[in-house]
């Protein structure tokens, strides 16, 4: 630190005089004239060691770099001649310290190498050199110790047959390294003894063996079969012997096989043939496939009537009627020229030959009879003969004084029509001072029906409105005025009076108000009080 303040003393000796013209220039020396008001700025070490606890003409001063001593002054500016004063906030003797920044790491620590960290005092005034903030402070370093590995287990792998295992071990989560793992070789299979299947015709035989070590591992061959045969089936016997060898896999042997069979013929089914409409059939018979001797010999099935081989053609069917059978549609078959057609019985409620049988039209008074069918070919009734009631007199129109006439008939029937009413007066409303009347009707067809008008029942009576001491209410339905006027509207008019009278030859004093009508004006006066005089009066009064 001696270093720098040598090495910086005249250039800090030169800012220091710059600054104080500055602060003297700028109005940082406090006018002794003006009344201050001073607003704490800051408080900050400066290098001062004036008794002084009040400085009111330094405009700057030193603040006290890292290692230096110095006092604590508060910094005070008046907030209306901008003048600047220090006063001493405490007579201790300081040293100011670094203000070290946070440790920045330079190289970070590993599971087997230790780090590096760095910091540096983040004051102006620890500035060696150039620009660069991190190499030209003042800073410090340390080492971070080694973080050492993070182990996680590894479970061990079996071997099997095929593939290789490994042992257990560790490995760590930070840098990958791995303790403690060996490769344990594949086992290779361990083969049970090979199983032989021969099929049930002894022309294919199949090989497998089964790993002891695992079941899932088999292996398996097919074999090449040969067989070889001596001796007539027929008559004496015959033996077949039949070899398997496996020549693309050497780990199965040659099986071979030897099948007896007893002399006897072979049994080879001939085909029946199916009897039809046309010709006999055959059952069905056997014959020896090897020598050819008949074994069991075929009969004789004669002609299937129902076995139809040929061309059949529609024949149509035809209803059965109430005298003749019908038949279901058949068929002709053209092997053995036969017609085949189901019958149908006769359906005796199937009449083709029905004739109608007419009736009698009934009337509007009486009652006819409806027409009916009869079967020709059986004389059956197909259709029941039906009573038609009475039709009844139908349109025309009734009045008043005649009965309808029947647009049927022209007879007249019913009652007589009800009254055709007309208006002759309308009716009248009732209003505040009459009852009104309902409307008069007359018949139209006989003029001699009437209907006359009446009262409705009371006038309706003036309402609404509101009367005054000048004028009647006027009604809010017909804008008449009706009913008595009201009282006068009195108020005082502020205004007083005094009199004197004579009562019973006594002498008085009176004095009172006037009043007004707010409506129509009218003056009035109103007695307050009396009091008699004292004083009789003379003969002359």
């Amino acid at each position: 630190m001696k270093r720098v303040l040598k090495r910086y003393y005249k250039p800090i000796l030169v800012l220091a005089l710059l600054g104080l013209i500055g602060a003297v220039l700028c109005g940082c020396m406090p006018d002794e004239d003006c009344e201050h008001e001073f607003v704490l700025l800051e408080s900050q070490a400066y290098v001062m060691n004036s008794p002084e606890t009040e400085i009111p003409k330094v405009g700057v001063l030193p603040i006290v770099s890292c290692g230096e001593r110095g006092y604590w002054y508060d910094k005070y500016s008046c907030a209306k001649c901008s003048g600047i004063i220090y006063r001493r906030a405490s007579d201790e003797l300081v040293i100011q310290q670094h203000d070290m920044s946070p440790w920045m790491s330079l190289v970070k620590p590993a599971c087997t190498q230790a780090g590096t960290e760095k910091r540096y005092c983040r004051r102006d005034c620890c500035f060696i050199n150039g620009d660069d903030i991190n190499s030209n402070k003042m800073y410090e370093t340390r080492t971070v110790p080694a973080l050492g590995h993070n182990y996680k287990k590894i479970d061990a792998v079996p071997a099997t047959c095929t593939e290789a295992g490994r042992t257990g071990g560790k490995k760590c989560t930070r840098c990958g390294h791995v303790s403690g793992l060996e490769t344990i070789p594949a086992l290779g299979h361990d083969w049970g003894e090979p199983i032989y299947t021969w099929k049930n015709d002894h022309a294919t035989c199949d090989a497998i063996r089964v790993c002891n070590r695992d079941a899932s591992h088999v292996e398996g061959a097919k074999a090449t079969v040969l067989a070889r045969s001596t001796g007539d089936i027929c008559t004496e016997g015959r033996s077949i012997v039949y070899t398997a060898t496996f020549p693309r896999d050497t780990a199965f042997t040659t099986q071979t096989f030897t099948e007896q069979q007893p002399a006897g013929h072979t049994p080879q089914v001939i085909p029946a043939v199916t009897a039809t409409c046309a010709e006999t059939g055959l059952t069905e018979g056997q014959k020896c496939s090897v020598c050819g001797e008949i074994l069991v010999a075929q009969k004789t099935i004669p002609i299937d009537p129902d076995n139809h081989v040929g061309a059949l053609t529609l024949v149509p069917g035809r209803a059965a009627t109430c005298v003749s059978e019908g038949a279901k549609d058949g068929f002709y078959c053209s092997a053995c020229k036969a017609t085949v057609q189901e019958t149908i019985p006769i359906d005796p409620n199937n009449h083709l030959m029905a004739k109608v049988v007419e009736g009698t039209a009934a009337t509007c008074t009486e009652a006819g009879l409806s027409s009916y069918t009869v079967c020709a070919d059986c004389g059956v009734v197909v259709t029941a003969q039906k009573e038609l009631p009475a039709l009844g007199h139908t349109g025309g129109k009734a009045t008043c004084t005649e009965a309808a006439v029947c647009t049927r008939c022209g007879e007249s029937y019913g009652e007589l029509g009800e009254h055709v009413m007309v208006e002759v007066e309308p009716a009248v409303e009732p209003s505040c001072e009459s009852p009104g009347m309902t409307a008069y009707y007359r018949c139209s067809v006989c003029e001699e029906y009437e209907i006359p008008s009446e009262p409705y029942g009371e006038a309706l009576g003036h309402t609404g409105g509101t009367a005054t001491c000048k004028e009647q209410a006027v009604c809010t339905r017909c804008g008449e005025p009706y009913g008595e006027l009201d009282a006068h509207s009195y108020a005082s008019t502020g205004e007083s009076w005094e009199g004197e009278e004579t009562v019973d030859e006594k002498r008085y004093a009176t004095w009172g108000h006037f009043e007004e009508c707010s409506v129509c004006e009218d003056v009035r006066k109103v007695e307050d009080g009396r009091k008699e005089i004292q004083e009789e009066l003379g003969p002359t009064g």
